[in-house]
């Protein structure tokens, strides 16, 4: 199942008001099952490179349908990935595979609070897609 614009607009929607009711500021993307930005955005005040560091952690999540954090990244197969990305998968907490009705279709990541702070609030925009 593709990821639609629609279903990436309200995942990110959900994410900013985690990120909200938390009280931090951060960039949050939402990529596709083969890592396209389908929707991103930096809240007012976020360092300028939070949302580059998000899309990394989205991307590992999509591609490896794991939260970037448990990612292994001693695995010839994380290595061989990352070069062919050309180093944008970030392999640390705050990005969680998107399933939608259990089919894995993308990842969202958050970044610029800390590591629990990106993961729950990427977690609030993938559980928003999680009944389609």
């Amino acid at each position: 199942m593709a990821l639609s614009r629609d279903q990436a607009e309200r995942a990110l929607a959900a994410a900013t008001a985690r990120a909200r009711e938390l009280g931090v500021r951060v960039g949050i993307s939402v990529v596709d099952e083969r890592g396209y930005t389908v929707a991103a955005a930096r809240m007012d005040g976020t360092r300028p490179f939070a949302v580059d560091v998000a899309a990394g952690k989205a991307r590992a999540a999509a591609l490896f349908g794991l939260p970037s954090a448990e990612i292994e990244v001693s695995e010839p197969v994380f290595l061989a990935a990352a070069e062919l990305h050309g180093g944008r998968l970030v392999r640390s907490r705050g990005g969680v595979p998107v399933r939608v009705r259990g089919e894995l279709c993308g990842g969202i990541g958050a970044g610029g609070a800390s590591a629990a702070e990106d993961e729950l609030i990427a977690g609030a925009g993938a559980d928003s897609l999680a009944g389609g």
